[in-house]
Parts: C-alpha cells; structure tokens; sequence
C-alpha cells in the first residue's frame, strides 16, 4: 500500500470537521464545516451492513474504503463527502504506523 503510484489517489473527496454549538433551549447542535479536499482511491465493498431502524426495520449501508495520503488531524468525528454524499467514518488504520497513507472504513449517511 505504502508504494502507491502516480494516479491511484484519483477522487476529490471533502473532510468535514464537527462544530458543537447549543440551541436556544440550551441543547447541542453538531454542525459540520469543510475544512479541505484530499485526493482518495476508492474502493467499494461487496454487500453492506445492515442496521436496525427505530421501526424495527433494517436498512443497508454502503460500506466504501478510501485510501488517502496521511492526515495527523483526522479522526473518526469527521465525515467524509463525496459523490455528492455525506460518510460517516467507522475505521481508521494508519498503514504500518509510517504516517504515509491512511486507510479509512465509512459508510453513507
């Protein structure tokens, strides 16, 4: 992974960092601002998850894999926008711990 080659980080994606302000009643609001674009590879997984809605219901998630160069500020608060589509972020592995690229799990909002 670490040896990618010129091209392979191809897809504009926008990272989006949590702002928590409250509401008149005193409540918190998680508001979310752009604060860049990397370039991704993207790799979409087979299947999904299912989740469990409030009405008892499941509903499938896209499970995607994006590969992007090393960002010491990234954690899995953010979300990740691409295709027009918010992703929230499930997992994030530092490759080999070199700081070189991240590998990050998400899933469409």
């Amino acid at each position: 992974m670490s040896n990618l080659r010129a091209g392979d980080l191809a897809t504009p994606v926008t990272i989006k960092a949590p702002t928590v302000t409250k509401d008149a009643d005193g409540g918190l609001i998680t508001n979310y601002t752009t604060t860049g674009t990397v370039w991704a590879s993207i790799q979409f997984a087979p299947g999904g998850r299912f989740d469990v809605t409030g009405s008892g219901g499941s509903k499938l998630k896209n499970s995607v894999r994006l590969k992007i160069r090393y960002l010491a500020s990234l954690t899995e608060n953010h979300l990740i926008n691409f295709n027009g589509r918010d992703h929230e972020i499930t997992g994030i592995d530092n490759l080999y711990n070199l700081n070189e690229y991240l590998v990050l799990d998400v899933v469409g909002l």
